[in-house]
């Protein structure tokens, strides 16, 4: 009788022992998920700060992503969508010039303006520098505005947009293909420019060369 009430008594001091340590959970399932020496408290407040940590991460990779997409129109964003509002609601001439548009650009709209007039960003000179080229689509087929170029703009160091040119009725540009680019212009019947320029390192460089407007191309928007 004394054995058999000391074993149950050790059984008992053992069970007690188990329970009372409280370093391990377990799952709904009865599995212990804890590490040993870790309380439940203790790996609550982990799994919290992982969780966190991760949500941080995810934020910030997704604000690294959309800055990386914005980049894509090169430093150009506000610029297109100024020129796309001002080309989808036909700005007039007026409201052209206050914001230093090209003038000649409201002669082109015609019925729809989205397909006479193409907007591209692209490194036009090969210098690292994106630049942004509005003019004429292979849908204007005049002599006179067929491929023109109506503005070029490249960026200044602060990474803003800036103007090499802009084309007036009397001052006027086409492309020629590359980074060249005929350059038409007359203040008077006697006082005349047909030269063939040459965009290098965001500005233009005269070739000395004869534009000719069999030698003008088509710029792909």
């Amino acid at each position: 009788m004394k054995k058999r009430i000391i074993a149950l008594s050790l059984i008992l001091i053992m069970s007690l022992s188990g329970c009372g340590k409280g370093n391990k959970g377990t799952d709904h399932m009865g599995n212990n998920n804890t590490v040993p020496g870790e309380t439940i408290a203790e790996k609550t407040t982990a799994e919290k700060t992982t969780a966190e940590k991760t949500t941080a991460e995810k934020t910030t990779a997704e604000k690294t992503s959309a800055k990386d997409t914005s980049n894509n129109s090169g430093g150009f964003e506000k610029l297109v969508n100024l020129y796309d509002k001002a080309i989808g609601e036909k700005w007039t001439p007026d409201k052209l010039i206050e914001n230093d548009m090209p003038l000649v650009m409201a002669d082109c709209y015609g019925t729809d303006p989205s397909k006479n007039i193409g907007i591209t960003v692209k490194d036009i000179d090969g210098n690292g520098i994106m630049d942004m080229v509005v003019g004429t689509t292979a849908a204007i087929t005049d002599e006179f505005y067929g491929k023109m170029i109506f503005a070029l703009y490249t960026l200044d160091q602060q990474g803003n947009p800036k103007a090499v040119f802009i084309s007036e009725a009397r001052d006027r540009y086409y492309y020629e293909g590359g980074s060249l680019f005929a350059h038409i212009g007359s203040s008077s019947a006697s006082d005349s420019l047909n030269t063939t320029m040459e965009y290098k390192n965001g500005k233009m460089v005269d070739t000395g060369k004869t534009a000719n407007p069999s030698l003008y191309v088509q710029m792909n928007y």
